[in-house]
């Protein structure tokens, strides 16, 4: 039915989501030139569509009766409490309405066109999508704001995505992709809807919304490494609101990247999916707004699942195998850092149904290990996992098998070798203990002779100061407001304890060994007996004292080092034992066998180095023979690197 309402009695379709509606003044000028063809339409070549509204409630078609007004043939009689609701003809309307305030000729009687249908709800929000899909200027916001409307109407019936894919023709990804927009914060949406930010780009700083909503209650300075600084998201965002001429895509996908890395960390699939019930954000990563692609932005619930992942799956292969769980690491260390014993461990757990009872245990360790399920190519159960790939695969790749105390006896290395008739030998090298007691003991060892060396040195050259020295050192060392020191040995000691911490000599971090040398060296270069000032005037303390430090080097040194410095403990471990003394003492004694035992362990060592240097240089080698002697040379070049810190 064709009728025609008051310009002030029509509204909007309520399912509008348009706010740009383009040139209406340029519009309204073809309307009023296509007057003389279209007199009964006022120009328009297209009747708008609607439905008739009466005190909220839909009026039917065949209800309206309709009076003749402005000599047409139905009009909705001015002041009547009806109002009507287009469907679809938005502009057209804007136009009417331009012309009638402009006072243009047949359009001062303000009425306008409408073909009136009974309408839904539903039809009228078809009628709006069909409308401006096809339009270049409406925006993705405004598409995503009728898609949401729709989805709502859909789920009121227990619809979903796919009807509203089926209803308007469209693919569920883009449904699903412009229904993310709404999203984003409503200056972004409004930037899109008035054309300074293209659907692309607003899509990509989604990713950068949501690290800034991760990320809210954290001070975005606070976050990642000091020397690094980057925007926080919402900075991010109002510069690009600024200048939006100058942001690309491209832009926004690197900030975001670096964001990612600046603010989180990297969420192994293993610890995604592994449900975890306390102290976490939620049991599942799968739609946690802290997560963002593989990036967790929640650093302390994250190290909280990796925790429990390796709790569980340590458990878990423990109660597999029926063996007791370790969360000692001298259990382990062995098998990670000294091949001859990982290999005699490798054996023995692959054999361990044709062995005597082994002490095994089931624990979390990163690096070389020892690991209960075979690989593919059946070879020995050893593997070496970098940290980043702690929760690769199955998230089991830190579960390694050990021995307790880490080594196991001889007379089982020596049973693997009569199993499969290959060589097991456990490597003759100190317990972990002991090691751990040697380390200890050499930290202790090395503030004490820097005690004394200290001693000596401001002894020396405290009667030596001048009273001009005096006066000048604290001057230029101490600040302005501190105490000045009372005395030749005071200033002495200010002296030589500023001289210590800052000089190149004693100043460098050095193993405790190697600083033993350099204090050594630094007390005979300033005319000083190294002897005599390092003497505790017991001399059984001494020899423990000599003999712990370089225990504790070598075994420090013994898988990695160079071959150098290899060749100059190994030279060191050999003197000591020269002058060693046959007593009854009992620490002695011990430390005697312990030196004899490094003595043959570097003897081994280093005659395997040899052996390695000489396959390498020699042209006729064996392929295999130089491919394992640059594998384990490469393997003690990286080891290097990483202490060193390069790596």
């Amino acid at each position: 039915m064709l009728i025609y309402v008051p310009l002030s009695q029509i509204d909007d379709n309520p399912f509008q989501a348009r706010h740009e509606y383009g040139d209406i003044a340029e519009l309204a000028g073809h309307i009023a030139a296509a007057l003389d063809s279209y007199p009964e339409t006022f120009g328009l070549m297209q009747i708008p569509r609607g439905r008739v509204v009466l005190h909220g409630a839909v009026v039917p078609v065949d209800s309206l009766g309709g009076q003749p007004a402005a000599g047409k043939t139905k009009a909705l009689p001015a002041g009547s409490e009806a109002r009507v609701q287009l469907a679809f003809g938005h502009r057209r309307l804007r136009a009417f309405r331009h012309l009638h305030q402009a006072g243009a000729a047949n359009y001062s009687d303000g009425y306008f066109p409408v073909h009136i249908d009974t309408l839904s709800d539903q039809q009228m929000l078809d009628a709006v999508w069909a409308e401006n899909n096809q339009r270049k200027d409406i925006s993705a916001v405004e598409e995503a704001e009728l898609l949401k409307r729709k989805l709502d109407q859909v789920q009121a019936s227990d619809g979903s995505q796919r009807d509203v894919a089926e209803a308007w023709g469209l693919a569920r990804s883009t449904i699903a992709n412009k229904l993310r927009l709404l999203n984003l914060p409503p200056e972004v949406q409004q930037a899109n809807r008035d054309g300074r930010l293209s659907e692309r780009v607003c899509a990509d700083l989604l990713r950068v919304a949501e690290i800034q909503t991760a990320v809210d209650g954290r001070i975005w300075g606070d976050i990642g490494s000091n020397w690094q600084r980057l925007d926080a998201p919402a900075a991010f965002i109002a510069n690009v609101l600024a200048k939006p001429e100058n942001v690309t895509s491209d832009n926004v996908r690197a900030y975001t990247d670096k964001a990612l890395r600046y603010a989180g960390d990297t969420l192994p699939a293993a610890v995604a999916k592994h449900a975890v019930q306390d102290n976490v954000v939620q049991e599942l990563c799968k739609g946690c707004h802290f997560r963002v692609n593989q990036v967790c932005l929640k650093p302390e619930c994250l190290e909280t699942k990796k925790k429990r992942l390796r709790e569980d799956m340590v458990y878990d292969v423990a109660a597999e195998f029926g063996l007791p769980v370790s969360w000692i690491g001298d259990d382990f260390t062995p098998a990670k850092h000294e091949p001859a014993t990982r290999s005699a461990i490798a054996e023995a757990w692959k054999n361990r149904d044709k062995l005597p009872p082994i002490d095994f245990v089931v624990g979390w360790q990163l690096g070389s290990g020892v690991r209960p399920f075979p690989p593919d190519d059946g070879s020995y159960f050893i593997s070496d996992y970098r940290s980043d790939e702690e929760f690769d695969n199955n998230g089991r790749a830190g579960i390694v098998i050990g021995v307790r105390d880490g080594y196991l006896p001889q007379d089982v290395a020596t049973a693997v070798s009569q199993t499969n008739g290959t060589t097991a030998q456990v490597e003759d090298v100190a317990t972990m203990q002991l090691r751990n007691a040697w380390d200890t003991a050499a930290k202790k060892h090395i503030t004490a002779m820097t005690k004394a060396a200290k001693a000596a040195l401001i002894e020396e050259w405290g009667w030596q100061l001048s009273d001009r020295t005096i006066r000048i050192a604290p001057a230029l060392i101490q600040k302005p407001d501190a105490d000045e020191p009372d005395g030749y040995e005071a200033v002495a000691k200010l002296l030589v304890n500023f001289l210590w911490e800052r000089g190149q000599g004693v100043a460098h971090e050095y193993q405790p060994f190697e600083m033993a040398r350099v204090i050594r060296a630094a007390l005979a270069r300033a005319g000083l007996n190294p002897d005599s000032t390092l003497c505790s005037g017991v001399r059984a303390y001494d020899l423990q004292r000599d003999a712990e430090l370089i225990l504790d080097f070598w075994y420090d040194l013994r898988t990695y080092g160079s071959k150098e410095r290899k060749q100059g403990a190994h030279g060191e471990i050999k003197r000591l034992l020269a002058i060693w003394p046959n007593d009854d003492d009992e620490t002695l004694a011990m430390l005697r066998v312990e030196l004899e035992r490094a003595r043959r362990d570097g003897e081994k060592v280093l005659a395997a180095k040899a052996q390695r240097d000489a396959i390498l240089q020699d042209p006729d080698a064996d392929l295999d023979e130089v491919e394992g002697a640059a594998d384990d040379l490469m393997a003690e070049v990286t080891a290097e690197l990483e202490e060193a810190g390069v790596l």
